[in-house]
């Protein structure tokens, strides 16, 4: 019989993703690694992948005790559903680590996972297939991809979803399997967390005795910020002012806007902000709003957790995960509803007492729900109920 050492216990996890190329995002795994000494985790990552022509990143091998990165080299790398590995070492690091389960984070019909579904078929065919998506809006699959597409779903053990809605589609395209809704990334409490409001961003921008409605994301149509722009001029009150963080096709249009509506001077556009200053203009607002437009668009609306971890209260419109998102932290109003949306803002501009409770429950929602920790317990306690013959079903 085998052994009862500690790695015989162990359950193996294969993660295969570029999405943790970078340390902030491996943070869940290590957290997982922490609380779960039963797991093991071996993540393969592309050695280097271009994320647009301004932003490329490279992947380190890493290595700790039953937590390792190995980086490979992938082909039409940048592209989530095209690219796969072509390094010859893969098969046999697959075969050596001999994994219990295969966790591949893009969807099933992109190349990345048919190459792992065969390549699980010939080095290890004893463990479960899983994949994570976030793909929850219906469109046409393309041709030659229909084919892998509907053969992977069939050799998928478990689905992790990162929203409610992909749910849905999954089960429209015949997935019959377990599905669990789970986010992909946590928050990263340590970068995001209350803090004094900037001075220097107060000064430079005159926001001394403000009440500041902010935004972070994209400037794009589907977005909605024409009409937070909107809500805002239609609240009236003198010492609001709207701060937008980021650029985006809609960036004239929002200006013009603003000044047809007389609020320009109270309208501050940031430009594109690093990540690492995101935490300084979320301090600075006394409320962040995520105005998305379209139904089943929103796929997660990761600055709402963001600014649920700095303390900053949230409102956010009823699209896609949004509300699920938000729970009951936050005010949510209906898509395109500029009078719900300026009532919303007034609200907690005018009530101090609703401000400091969305404040508490946001930053409670986040440490239960969406710090790495938080995160890494709900994927150990999915892990678990996967059943690995011979090591969980008995425990």
């Amino acid at each position: 019989g085998m052994q009862a050492g500690a790695t015989d216990k162990a359950m193996r996890l294969l993660v295969v993703s570029h999405s943790y190329m970078e340390a902030v995002p491996r943070r869940k795994w290590e957290a997982l690694r922490d609380l779960a000494p039963d797991i093991e985790l071996l993540l393969i990552t592309p050695t280097f992948w271009q994320e647009s022509e301004f932003w490329s990143i490279r992947s380190e091998p890493y290595c700790m005790e039953r937590f390792e990165v190995v980086p490979m080299r992938a082909v039409l790398q940048g592209w989530v559903s095209r690219h796969a590995y072509v390094s010859p070492a893969l098969p046999g690091v697959v075969r050596r680590f001999r994994p219990d389960a295969i966790q591949v984070e893009a969807e099933p019909w992109s190349a990345v996972y048919a190459q792992m579904v065969l390549l699980r078929r010939l080095v290890a065919p004893t463990a479960k297939m899983l994949f994570f998506t976030w793909w929850n809006t219906p469109r046409q699959i393309p041709i030659p991809f229909r084919y892998a597409h509907r053969a992977c779903l069939e050799a998928t053990d478990l689905v992790i979803a990162g929203n409610h809605g992909a749910e849905e589609i999954l089960r429209g395209h015949g997935y019959e399997g377990p599905v669990e809704v789970a986010p992909q990334l946590g928050v990263d409490t340590e970068l995001f967390r209350p803090r004094e409001k900037n001075r220097k961003l107060m000064a430079m921008h005159g926001l001394e005795g403000a009440f500041v409605v902010g935004y972070v994301g994209r400037l794009t149509w589907r977005k909605g910020v024409d009409l937070l722009v909107e809500a805002a001029a239609r609240v009236g009150r003198p010492d609001l002012h709207v701060v937008i963080v980021g650029d985006g096709p809609e960036r004239e249009e929002l200006e013009r806007k603003a000044a047809a509506l007389g609020i320009a001077e109270h309208v501050i556009f940031t430009g594109v902000a690093g990540r690492a200053a995101i935490p300084g203009w979320l301090s600075v607002m006394d409320v962040l709003v995520l105005p998305s437009r379209r139904e089943q668009w929103e796929q997660f609306g990761h600055v709402l957790i963001e600014a649920m971890a700095c303390g900053v209260p949230v409102i956010g419109t009823n699209s896609g995960e949004i509300p699920y998102v938000m729970g009951d932290v936050g005010q949510v109003v209906p898509m395109e509803d500029v009078a719900r949306l300026a009532e919303a803002i007034d609200h907690l501009a005018r009530d101090e007492d609703f401000h400091r409770q969305c404040r508490e429950r946001g930053l409670r929602r986040v440490e239960s729900e969406y710090s790495h920790v938080a995160v890494a317990q709900r994927l150990a306690r999915i892990y678990r109920r996967l059943n690995i013959d011979g090591h969980h079903a008995q425990d």
